[in-house]
């Protein structure tokens, strides 16, 4: 028809997925980075837009109910608060996270929630409506969690997903976990909202780009590792040098990180579309 077709990166990707595949004139990605990525899997798109972090625009409107939640947690007694982005689950861990994988970040955080009453915790599950079906007999370990008034679930859903966006968990806590390191989006979000941001590696997907940043500071195999670092971080003066920072890479991931993205992808479309008020050919307005 003449027309201009556009998408926008909804989310971080490291290595090529027929799945995510895309065909359009115009993408708007994170950054220049991504362009060998599309490559790879065969994307077909004319050009490529490096705007920066699409969802950066979020992070100052969602500060005030951020400072509501942190202040909620700490009126029951919390001193340090850890939010955790889980990634959802299915009944078949061949294709993807299990159940039981899930639980074991409940089931975790819930225990040294009652053990430590200084520890606060804050979970934003991606798919709320069905959480409380997967999570099966820790369901009950949650719930005494939660009466501590020291762990909290951000719930908020719609009919397919959480409509709670990560950085409000992630700026009212001192460290962010993703708990599935294959799925990169929600850490990046946090890092670059300045949370010091964690991932945990159960798969061990060493090869991953964001192993620069070294296991220990911002990779964990394991909650037992993971837990002595943190320990030593809050019980030292200075931290743990390095810990959730992810500054060695992040002008490769974001070379903007100044909240206007979403600014910059809507300027272009507005030039597109003046385009055609003018009364252009596409791939005039395209190369203009």
């Amino acid at each position: 028809m003449g027309g201009i077709m556009t998408v926008w990166q909804r989310s971080y990707e490291e290595i090529r997925d027929v799945g995510l595949t895309t065909y359009a004139d115009v993408s708007f990605g994170f950054s220049p980075r991504n362009v060998h990525t599309e490559k790879l899997q065969g994307s077909k798109i004319k050009y490529h837009v490096a705007t920066g972090f699409i969802k950066d625009y979020n992070k100052e409107l969602l500060r005030p109910k951020s400072i509501h939640i942190r202040k909620k947690l700490m009126s029951k007694g919390a001193k340090k608060i850890v939010s955790v982005f889980d990634e959802n689950s299915i009944n078949d861990s061949r294709w993807d996270q299990g159940h039981e994988l899930a639980r074991t970040h409940y089931r975790f955080w819930s225990e040294k929630v009652l053990e430590e009453p200084w520890l606060g915790a804050i979970f934003k599950p991606k798919k709320p409506k069905t959480l409380r079906h997967r999570l099966g007999d820790v369901n009950f370990l949650v719930a005494e969690a939660e009466e501590t008034g020291r762990f909290v679930i951000l719930d908020g859903e719609s009919e397919h997903a959480s409509i709670v966006p990560p950085v409000l968990a992630a700026m009212a806590s001192d460290i962010s976990l993703q708990a599935i390191f294959i799925a990169g989006t929600t850490a990046l979000e946090c890092a670059l909202a300045g949370i010091p941001s964690l991932c945990m590696d159960f798969e061990g997907w060493k090869r991953s780009f964001r192993y620069q940043l070294g296991e220990g500071r911002v990779i964990f195999p394991n909650y037992e590792y993971l837990w002595k670092v943190l320990t030593e971080h809050w019980n030292s003066k200075e931290g743990v040098p390095g810990l959730g920072d992810w500054s060695p890479i992040i002008d490769e991931l974001d070379p903007f990180r100044d909240g206007r993205a979403a600014e910059r992808m809507g300027n272009y479309l507005h030039w597109l579309i003046q385009g055609f008020e003018q009364g252009l050919e596409r791939d005039t307005i395209l190369a203009d």
